[in-house]
């Protein structure tokens, strides 16, 4: 028998061996033998390992006798590759970072961007000269966030003001609300917003025209009013002066920032969108009757809330003769209560207020109670007819587009075409050019031959 192999390794029993001999032609024999067995068959290896003719070829093991050695395999890579794996992932993350908030995602008629921007506009942006773009995924997901933000804190401020009597909960809720001003205002900061109007649709090249760098933007943004309004915003003033009388009061100051609202809704690619959906699904442009229906029961709410306050500064006095409960009443039965007198400053009702307060600030209620509802009136008059004469027509002429492509059954590509061929001369807005120019001079029907910014936006002709 011919040994080609000697695998030696310790079994379960500390004076056991394992002894693995391989045999030329045929498999593997595994045979158990004692240490001193052992012993003396590797006895001759040592011999042959220290005569010379061993020396002299390096430690090779004699004819026909090979030993399996294991070394240990450092199976860390090595540190230049740590370093490239790291620099791969943070080029990826910065790509991601300036995919999500420099590039623009939404086109100004609230449409997904595709295929914009290649690789090397791309590189050339960058947040230090640029800054983040309204457009973008990143802003108009914050931008959503805003408008569900205020709609949540011009109902809860009004109502922790009047029915929350413990301090540690608003001061809270003041320092939430300062936390998330702030970020909303610096985000504000950072992001320069073109001088083109959210109701003009053009193209791409068009906004970024009329959109000014970081460094000239926050020369800008620095000195307007809606700026100090917004930091007026983030001050907890109710917890710096929470020593003082009826400080709560001064909660409400963080209602000033609603203006963020209408910016952020006018700009939001995706709130559009879900008042598209909602006025094709009502098959009538039915969003801003609910945008001033939202109003009218903010204003009920507030005078709610207000009446409250009121009667809990006066010790409710009178309130019994109309509110036969109140002395058992819940603090949802006295805002429900409270909530349906409110609306008799809007809808006839037979509440009569008792104290000269509750008098003066009713009165002042029915009064705006009164435009309120009118303009409520207005606003549903006016959702089948847009204030927008421009507007309305390009909304006529997109309507006969969209039944012409039904009549002609066309083919789902031409009728994309056809789309953007009118979004495109016409960017949302229609005009009669040959009226619009007979009424003007000499010189100003020679800018059409040079076009400016307005006629260049609208694309006149």
């Amino acid at each position: 028998m011919t040994m080609e192999l000697f695998n030696c390794r310790r079994s379960g029993s500390e004076h056991e061996t394992i002894l693995s001999v391989v045999q030329e032609g045929s498999e593997s024999n595994i045979v158990p033998v004692h240490n001193h067995h052992l012993t003396r068959l590797l006895e001759p290896k040592r011999l042959l390992a220290s005569s010379p003719e061993a020396s002299r070829r390096a430690g090779s093991p004699p004819p026909g006798i090979s030993f399996q050695q294991t070394t240990p395999v450092d199976t860390a890579p090595p540190q230049s590759a740590l370093l490239k794996t790291f620099h791969i992932l943070v080029n990826r993350g910065q790509e991601w970072i300036r995919f999500l908030t420099l590039i623009p995602a939404f086109g100004s008629n609230g449409q997904l961007l595709s295929k914009e921007f290649d690789a090397k506009d791309i590189s050339e942006l960058s947040f230090l000269a640029n800054g983040m773009h309204p457009k973008s995924y990143f802003n108009t997901i914050c931008d959503l966030i805003i408008i569900i933000q205020f709609i949540v804190v011009v109902w809860f401020v009004p109502f922790l003001v009047a029915y929350q009597e413990d301090d540690g909960i608003r001061h809270l809720v003041s320092g939430v609300l300062s936390i998330l001003f702030a970020v909303n205002t610096a985000i504000s900061g950072v992001t320069p917003i073109s001088k083109v109007s959210n109701t003009i649709i053009c193209t791409v090249a068009e906004y970024e025209e009329q959109r000014p760098s970081l460094s000239t933007w926050i020369k800008e943004w620095i000195i307007k009013k809606e700026t100090w309004l917004a930091i007026l915003t983030t001050i907890p003033f109710d917890v710096i002066f929470s020593s003082l009388p009826h400080s709560k009061l001064l909660l409400l100051i963080r209602l000033l920032g609603v203006f963020k609202m209408a910016e952020a809704g006018s700009r939001c690619a995706l709130w559009q969108c879900m008042n598209q959906c909602l006025d094709k699904a009502a098959g009538m442009p039915i969003s801003n009757i609910f945008s001033i229906a939202y109003g009218m029961i903010i204003f009920i709410h507030i005078n709610a809330c207000e009446m409250y306050y009121l009667g809990t500064l006066s010790g409710f006095v009178g309130w019994e003769t109309a509110f036969f409960h109140i002395h058992d009443a819940s603090t949802f039965d006295f805002y429900a209560w409270t909530f349906l007198q409110s609306v008799s400053h809007m809808f006839p009702n037979s509440f009569i207020p008792q104290t000269a307060t509750e008098q003066l600030m009713g009165s002042v209620f029915n009064v705006f109670g009164a435009v309120l509802y009118a303009s409520f009136i207005g606003a549903i008059s006016n959702a089948v007819m847009s204030v927008n004469p421009a507007g309305r027509l390009y909304s006529q002429k997109m309507e006969q587009l969209n039944d012409y492509v039904k009549w002609k059954n066309l083919a789902t590509d031409t009728e994309k075409k056809l789309f953007k061929f009118y979004e495109t001369k016409y960017r949302g807005k229609y005009f009669d050019e040959d009226l619009l120019l007979t009424e003007m001079n000499e010189s100003l029907r020679a800018v059409k031959s040079n076009p400016g910014p307005l006629f260049g936006l609208y694309n006149i002709g």
